[in-house]
């Protein structure tokens, strides 16, 4: 927060609490029982870089929702994207100060439901809300099991889990990082009712399926597009840089119709500013060539190497660039990254 990030206008900090008023004054306008985070509150993974004032700046904004906010930590929120080190971290500092943030990693929190119109409440079903931060895969899915087994003892209620995973909605491949699918994690979870994702800079379609649950009812899985990204999230996916993503949210109703329960999930668009005035067109460009650069780079790595474990096994990624002919800026950039 305390810097403008490259190819920002000098307007950024203004423009992300503009946004996020935007999204305040919807949620005041709403009758919330809660709002969800899935992770990555914060950028950049070097916590030194965040100072008090930051915080709370931070906190005094989840304060102004008049909610409870579930939330867990996001690989961004994680020094090395380890959740070993959430201690030393402005995010923990930041739930710690926040009296409505509540984490739920590894645990269950019971929602209380807000009705509108007033309703009989004893009518509805229990929810809860539980979560695990960002794991690797290998450490994600026994957590995974490990959690459905506890949501296997909450019958008959409803299960909204919140995760921060490297998924997407199929089993595609990715450069960077190994992923699972979305029907990877539903059949982990064959008692969770919603997932409510982080992590993937993108938005994908809502998933309704029964084929995993362990009731037959319908399970969701839900990945908005979230919406104070930096720069390459604005073009990723598109040689256009004009292309922008609308920033949005999930909303989840749950409630009665003729008797019976039902759920309904739906993207909702945040209004944010616009594409001219958020950023530096030319800069833009520059950030774009440096991207491609990286990305042949890392494919460069790959086909060396052979696969993305190998790649990243690397113990001394500096001397690792002394020993190739890497261009000054995507070394930079590199080893940028490497510092946080």
């Amino acid at each position: 927060m305390s810097r403008v990030p490259q190819s920002r206008t000098a307007t950024f900090h203004d423009d992300c609490e503009t946004e996020w008023k935007a999204f305040q004054d919807i949620c005041h306008g709403e009758h919330l029982s809660g709002i969800i985070h899935a992770g990555d509150w914060f950028h950049l993974k070097n916590q030194s870089l965040y100072n008090p004032a930051d915080i709370l700046h931070y906190r005094d904004w989840v304060l102004g929702l008049n909610c409870p906010v579930w939330t867990v930590p996001g690989n961004h929120d994680l020094p090395q994207s380890s959740y070993d080190n959430v201690n030393k971290t402005a995010y923990q500092t930041l739930v710690h100060a926040t009296p409505n943030m509540h984490d739920v990693s590894f645990q269950s929190e019971e929602v209380p439901l807000a009705c509108s119109p007033p309703c009989d409440s004893d009518r509805l079903p229990f929810v809860s809300v539980s979560g695990i931060p960002y794991l690797p895969l290998d450490k994600l899915f026994p957590q995974l099991e490990e959690l459905d087994r506890r949501l296997a003892e909450r019958v008959g209620g409803i299960n909204i889990v919140i995760l921060h995973p490297d998924a997407l909605p199929r089993n595609d491949f990715f450069m960077f990082f190994k992923t699972c699918s979305w029907e990877d994690l539903l059949r982990k979870l064959p008692h969770a009712t919603i997932l409510v994702l982080g992590h993937i800079h993108n938005s994908f379609p809502i998933l309704q399926t029964s084929e995993f649950s362990a009731t037959g009812t319908p399970q969701f899985v839900c990945k908005a597009w979230s919406a104070g990204r930096v720069v390459r999230d604005y073009h990723q996916g598109t040689d256009v840089l004009e292309h922008q993503h609308q920033p949005s949210y999930t909303q989840i109703q749950i409630g009665l119709v003729d008797g019976q329960l039902q759920i309904f999930c739906e993207y909702k668009v945040i209004p944010f500013v616009p594409f001219a005035q958020a950023f530096l067109m030319e800069t833009l460009k520059r950030e774009v060539e440096k991207s491609a650069r990286v990305s042949t780079f890392i494919s460069s790595l790959q086909a060396q190497h052979g696969s993305v474990d190998q790649m990243f096994s690397i113990e001394n990624p500096g001397e690792y660039l002394n020993r190739m002919s890497v261009p000054k800026e995507v070394r930079e950039l590199i080893e940028h990254y490497i510092s946080q």
